[in-house]
This record gives structure tokens, C-alpha cells and sequence, in this order.
């Protein structure tokens, strides 16, 4: 499979990812991969963390809420639009 491919599948699941996701991904995220990628980090105001692939940007949210400053991208177009409508209302929310 091809970069083009696997961008149109990831274009076309966008959505049905961000909703099976959410604000705080699934339980294994939540369980094992975060605590341990967060330990690994160990983020702080001083940092500069850069997350590729963010997908719909919720780790990176759950980065920026520790006090890290974040920068995210992903090849999708589809998952950056996801990604920027969870900050906004984050940052509406003030969380």
C-alpha cells in the first residue's frame, strides 16, 4: 500500500476514528500507551513536544493540559480539521 492509498483510507475512516476516540481515546491508550509514552516525556512547561500522526489530537491535548508546549500534524486532512475542532473547544471550555 501507498502513501496516496493509506491517506484516502485515513481520509475516508477520519470521522469513525475521532468518535470511537474521543476527547480521551480508548482504554488501552488510556491504560497502557499514554501512562507510559507521558512517563517516558515526562513533559513540563519548558518542553517542545512534536507529535506526528496526532490523529484527532487528543493525546496532544492531553500533552498541552501538562503544561507542554505541542506542535501536531498528521497527513490526513480530515484528522487535522478533528484535531483543531477539540482544541477550540478546549480552549472554550478551559480545560
Amino acid at each position: 500500500m501507498g502513501t496516496e492509498e493509506s491517506k484516502k483510507i485515513w481520509e475516508e475512516n477520519a470521522q469513525f476514528w475521532d468518535n470511537a476516540m474521543g476527547d480521551e481515546s480508548n482504554e488501552f491508550h488510556r491504560e497502557v500507551v499514554r501512562p507510559k509514552v507521558t512517563e517516558l516525556l515526562s513533559p513540563n512547561p519548558a518542553d517542545y513536544i512534536l507529535d506526528i500522526a496526532c490523529g484527532n489530537g487528543n493525546y496532544s491535548s492531553y500533552l498541552a493540559q501538562r503544561g507542554a508546549s505541542v506542535v501536531a500534524f498528521d497527513y490526513s486532512k480530515k484528522m487535522i480539521e478533528l484535531a483543531k475542532r477539540r482544541l477550540h473547544i478546549i480552549r472554550r471550555h478551559g480545560l
